[in-house]
């Protein structure tokens, strides 16, 4: 097999946890969660939980582009803290002044990846199940990439408040295109 070098994404002070990332015709949107990955414990056999360091900064997408797809990368600031899981659909919007990427995942504020909630024990105990913890919700992010506007990230609810939701599906006939319906796993319905 040969393989293709199609973009670089310079590291500088940190190795970015990319759980999940969004590609589009001619980029991929990868949400920069505020953790970091140290491997080096990895070696020692540390759980994956010890081997992420969580930082004080807001999350930053980046819009990487793949080969043809232009010549350099473009960050733009979340507005705030946001942990991701799974990406429901990413897409282009708008032309001209207009044109804006959207980007719809499962995220909490806090970070589901060192939560004692993702523990098997706490998920069979409905009282430390409903007591919280990185709660996953449906949000989109729509980023202004052009126009007077540009480099604003506006992001709303999709899922219900008070649920949770995660591992999304959508008609793949809409993969990367608008769309209007997701399905997805959720807790707290009842």
């Amino acid at each position: 097999t040969t393989r293709e070098l199609l973009a670089r994404l310079p590291v500088k002070d940190r190795v970015p946890y990319l759980h999940s990332f969004g590609v589009l015709r001619r980029a991929v949107l990868l949400p920069l969660q505020p953790l970091s990955v140290d491997m080096r414990p990895a070696l020692f056999g540390t759980p994956l939980q010890g081997l992420m360091r969580e930082l004080s900064v807001n999350t930053t997408f980046v819009v990487l582009p793949l080969a043809g797809g232009g010549t350099s990368l473009r960050t733009f600031n979340a507005g705030g803290r946001y942990f991701f899981t799974h990406v429901i659909n990413t897409y282009e919007e708008g032309e001209g002044d207009a044109a804006t990427l959207v980007f719809d995942a499962c995220v909490s504020h806090l970070n589901p990846f060192h939560s004692t909630a993702i523990a098997i024990a706490a998920q069979r105990n409905k009282t430390r199940r409903d007591a919280g913890g990185a709660m996953m919700h449906a949000r989109r992010f729509v980023i202004r990439i052009a126009g007077p506007r540009r480099g604003e990230v506006v992001s709303s609810l999709l899922s219900r408040a008070g649920r949770e939701a995660d591992f999304p599906q959508i008609d793949s006939r809409y993969r990367g295109r608008k769309h209007c319906i997701y399905w997805a796993v959720l807790w707290r319905a009842d």
